[in-house]
Formats: C-alpha cells, sequence, structure tokens
C-alpha cells in the first residue's frame, strides 16, 4: 500500500477493481483507496492471481493490516486460498521510503503472497465520505441545531494543526508592492498565458527559500533538515477543507512553468483526482486567500516545515505578507530577510 501522511492510521477501500481469481499484471491497478487526504490506486508489485479480498468495499483498514492475498503466475489460487488459515507468514517488510506496495514472500508454492497495508509516512489529499445529519435537535434558548459528525478531513487536518501548538512560532509580516506583479499579469495574459498574481507569489516564495536555506527546512526530532530544492506547498480551499498539493523543484521554474503546475494541481486538488506523490515533498507552504477578498492571513505552521507564508488582496498597490516561523531554527531577523528578498523578487518578476 502507499505510504500516507504523517499521522493518518487508517484508509478506507473504495473499489476493488481485481476480482478473486483473476490475473494481473505487474504495475496493475488492484484496488482504490481513500485516506484522509487523498484518493488513489494501489498498484500490483508483482504479476498473479488474486487469492482473496481480506476487506470489503467501504471498510475501514488500519495501518499495518493484510489487505489481500495473491498467487504468482501459475499458482493454485484454490489450494492457497484453502490454506490461508494455517499458511506461515514472513515477518512484514520494514516501511520503505516512497510510494509502494510491501509483500512478504510465499511459504510455499501454493501459498498466498501478502499485500501489506499503509506504513506510517508521508502523503496527502481528498476524497471523504459524508454522514447524513440526523434531525434538528432543540437544546433550548440556543434554538434548533443540526448535529453531524466531523469527516476524516476535517479531523485530519485538526490533528496535523495541533501539531503546531507544541512549536514556539513567531509572526512576521511586511508591505510590499505588488503593481510589478500585477503587470507582469496582465501582460502574461494578453501573450496568452494563464499566469496568475498566485504563480507569482509561489516564484517569489522559491526565491526567498533558496536566498535563505534555514527558512527551506525542516525541523524534526532535534534536528534541522536544510534542503537543497524548494517544494511550494500551496494551500487550495476544497468543500471538505483545506488541501496542498505540492510544486516541486519550483526555484528552477520560470513563471509559464509555475502557471501550468499550479493550474493543473488546483484543477484536479478540487476534482479529488490527485495523486499521493504530488502531496509530498513540501519544504514550505504558501497561504494566499486574495481570491476570498481577504487581505490578509497568518497561517498556521504546518510541522515539521519551519516557515508558512500568508498573503492577500493587494490594497493601493500594497500585499500584506505574512512571515511564520519556528523559533527553534529561525528567528525574527531572518523572516524580515525573506521577506525584503520576497519583495525584490516580487518587485521584478522577470528576474
Amino acid at each position: 500500500m502507499p505510504q500516507i501522511a504523517l499521522g493518518t492510521d487508517e484508509v478506507i477501500v473504495r473499489q476493488w477493481l481485481v476480482s478473486p481469481d483473476a490475473a494481473f499484471a505487474e504495475g496493475d491497478p488492484l484496488l482504490e483507496i481513500e485516506t484522509d487526504k487523498a484518493t488513489m490506486d494501489v498498484e500490483a508489485p508483482f504479476a498473479g492471481v488474486l487469492v482473496d479480498q481480506a476487506y470489503a468495499e467501504g471498510d475501514t483498514v488500519a495501518v499495518g493490516a493484510v489487505i489481500g492475498h495473491a498467487v504468482e503466475p501459475g499458482g493454485d489460487a484454490e489450494a492457497a486460498r484453502a490454506a490461508l488459515p494455517t499458511a506461515p507468514r514472513a515477518p512484514e517488510p520494514e516501511p520503505v521510503p516512497a510510494v509502494a506496495v510491501a509483500v512478504a514472500a510465499p511459504a510455499a508454492p501454493a501459498a498466498a503472497r501478502r499485500f501489506i497495508d499503509v506504513e506510517d509516512g508521508e502523503l496527502a489529499g481528498l476524497g471523504l465520505p459524508r454522514r447524513t445529519p440526523p434531525p434538528a435537535e432543540d437544546p433550548g434558548p440556543a434554538g434548533p441545531f443540526a448535529r453531524r459528525a466531523l469527516t476524516r478531513r476535517r479531523l485530519a487536518i485538526g490533528r496535523r494543526m495541533s501539531a503546531a501548538t507544541a512549536v514556539p512560532t513567531f509572526v512576521v509580516q511586511r508591505e510590499v508592492p505588488a503593481t510589478a506583479a500585477l503587470a507582469a499579469v496582465k501582460a502574461a495574459r494578453a501573450a496568452g498565458h494563464t499566469a496568475t498574481v498566485t504563480d507569482l507569489l509561489v516564484q517569489a516564495v522559491a526565491a526567498a527559500a533558496s536566498a535563505h536555506p534555514r527558512t527551506n527546512a525542516w525541523v524534526l526530532d532535534g534536528e534541522a533538515m536544510e534542503f537543497e530544492h524548494v517544494g511550494v506547498a500551496l494551500a487550495v480551499d476544497t468543500p471538505d477543507g483545506v488541501v496542498a498539493p505540492v510544486i516541486r523543484e519550483a526555484g528552477s521554474l520560470g513563471l509559464h512553468e509555475i502557471a501550468a503546475r499550479r493550474a493543473d494541481l488546483v484543477t484536479r486538488a478540487r476534482a479529488q483526482a490527485l495523486d499521493a506523490r504530488e502531496l509530498t515533498g513540501a519544504t514550505i507552504t504558501l497561504s494566499n486567500v486574495a481570491g476570498l477578498g481577504s487581505h490578509a492571513i497568518v497561517p498556521v505552521l504546518t510541522v515539521p516545515q519551519a516557515v508558512a507564508i500568508g498573503t492577500g488582496t493587494a490594497r493601493d498597490g500594497l500585499l500584506t505578507v505574512t512571515f511564520v516561523g519556528d523559533h527553534r531554527l529561525v528567528d525574527g531577523a531572518d523572516g524580515a530577510r525573506f521577506l525584503a528578498t520576497f519583495a525584490a523578487a516580487l518587485d521584478d518578476p522577470a528576474t
């Protein structure tokens, strides 16, 4: 199974794509699963024949559970199925640092191979079931209300953001001239491109993070991890909560490349069609609420990232940019220097 975002401990089986006794090739999609962040296919790690489905569609599967068994091509699926209750099983492998399916080797030619479920790691996404709210209740003076359970996504957002309460954070803000950025977007659109101010903000964040390595980092297990490349996670508003697809290596991309990636990621995020890998690799997060008419936002730090940036709608040619930093790694002066570089990049988009 694919690795799941930090804090995720279960997935939902949405649909099996291969039936028992059916053959499949290596890399074929076996089933579709849903996490608190993404809907995605699980691919076969080897060619074979499916013996059984340990979970039905709609079932919730805990991290580490065996979700099915298979035999290699030519194997006796019926014999393997009959042997399942007593078949010896090899130890499960250690988690791997990539989206993959871990399997245990067969104990005998007729024994089924096991698909090992999710190992905790890093991912991200969409697609959550909703519960029908019960009838309105009247608690008294407050009036009628409708009770509904929080979705898995909302609960997961709460868990992730709660981690920031243990981090000593600080805020630095700066008014940044936006005239050049607005003119650049207008020129790009006149030339037939789809660039937006958000794309220039991503470009400026990447430029500032590249120039100040301590801001392009994680703080994890008492260590600072400074990254060579900048992965900008862009907070995207969806009906069931924010999701943050990542524009990888943003510092090496031109404006039009950033625009194309941003447009594709945002469209598929709202359609619940992101691939799990598109939600990993973030080194810094940008939250831009300009599209909702707000002038500023102080974002919550996405642990273990050391920095988050917030922006809003420009007023009188000025954009309020907020720097939130992890005080274990960066200081107010670092934030001020980051914002100075950000302002220079936004004021000269061509550079």
